[in-house]
C-alpha cells in the first residue's frame, strides 16, 4: 500500500516536476519540487481527527473544500500540530465522494495520532506546509522490540523500499511502522538534515548507523508512553548497519 499509493498521487518526471491530477474538484496543479513552492503566509485550519480510509502512514485526507481553503492541492504537504504542541507531516489529499468526510474532520492513520499523541476526537491544527525541503540525510533506527526474530539487512530490505518513489515526508522524532513479510518493524527518524522535517526524494542518503532504539530511552527522549505496534516487549536483535542512498 505504502509507496505504491503515494507513487499514484505524486508521479514524478525526470525533471524534478509533478503532476497532480483533478479530484472531486480540487484544482489541477504542476509543482517544480527542485524549486520548492512557498507561501508568504501559510493558511491554517483546525480539524477533528477520526479515522482515515487509507491505512497509510504518510497520508491525511481532508475535504476538497478545506484544501481549498488552506490554499493545497492534492500531494501537497501540510504540517499537523496538537493542542500539547507536537508536530508531524503528511501528505493531503481529498477524500474521494464515494466516502463520505464531514468538511471540519481530518482522516489519519494510528501512527500518525501516536505521533502526535492523539486519540479520535481530538482537534488539531492543520497548515499548509507546501514550501517543505528535500532532505540531504535522514538518520533512522528500528525500535529494539520491532525486530524480534527479523534478521537481515532492515533498512535494504524494507527502509529502502518503503521511502522508495514516495516522496514522503517525515519529522524528526517520529516512529513510522513499516509491514514486512512476518509482522511490523518500526522505525524512528532519529534526525534530518536540514531542519526537523523535510521530504525523502531520490537524492536523500538514508543514515542507518547505530544500534537498535530501546523503548524505554525513547520515551524517555520523548517523554511520553508508547508501546510495540502489538502492545509486547521483545529482546534485542542485532541489526546490519549499512548506508543508503537511492
Amino acid at each position: 500500500v505504502h509507496g505504491k499509493i503515494i507513487g499514484q498521487i505524486c508521479k514524478m518526471e525526470k525533471t524534478g516536476k509533478m503532476k497532480l491530477q483533478k479530484q472531486d474538484g480540487v484544482a489541477e496543479k504542476t509543482a517544480d519540487f527542485s524549486t520548492p513552492t512557498t507561501h508568504p503566509q501559510n493558511p491554517s485550519i483546525r480539524l477533528i481527527v477520526e479515522e482515515a480510509k487509507i491505512d497509510d502512514n504518510s497520508i491525511v485526507e481532508i475535504a476538497p473544500e478545506k484544501m481549498a481553503e488552506l490554499k493545497i492541492y492534492k500531494g501537497d504537504v501540510v504540517l499537523l500540530e496538537s493542542e500539547e504542541k507536537n508536530i508531524t507531516v503528511a501528505i493531503a489529499i481529498p477524500v474521494d465522494k464515494k466516502d463520505f468526510l464531514a468538511a471540519d474532520k481530518i482522516g489519519m492513520n494510528n501512527a500518525t495520532r501516536k505521533n502526535l499523541k492523539i486519540q479520535f476526537g481530538d482537534t488539531i491544527t492543520v497548515s499548509n506546509s507546501s514550501d517543505i525541503d528535500y532532505g540531504k540525510m535522514v538518520h533512522i533506527l528500528p525500535m529494539e522490540d520491532s525486530i524480534k526474530g527479523i534478521m537481515g539487512k532492515l533498512t535494504e530490505s524494507y527502509l529502502v523500499p518503503y521511502f522508495k518513489d514516495a516522496y514522503r515526508p517525515v519529522h524528526k522524532g517520529d516512529i513510522y511502522p513499516v509491514r514486512v513479510p512476518f509482522g511490523t518493524i518500526e522505525f524512528k527518524v532519529v534526525d534530518t538534515v536540514p531542519g526537523e522535517i523535510c521530504l525523502v526524494g531520490p537524492k536523500t542518503i538514508i543514515l542507518d548507523e547505530g544500534a537498535p532504539i530501546k523503548r524505554e530511552h525513547a520515551e524517555k527522549i520523548d517523554g511520553i508512553e508508547n508501546d510495540g505496534v502489538d502492545g509486547s516487549k521483545h529482546q534485542l536483535v542485532i541489526a546490519y548497519p549499512m548506508n543508503n542512498s537511492y
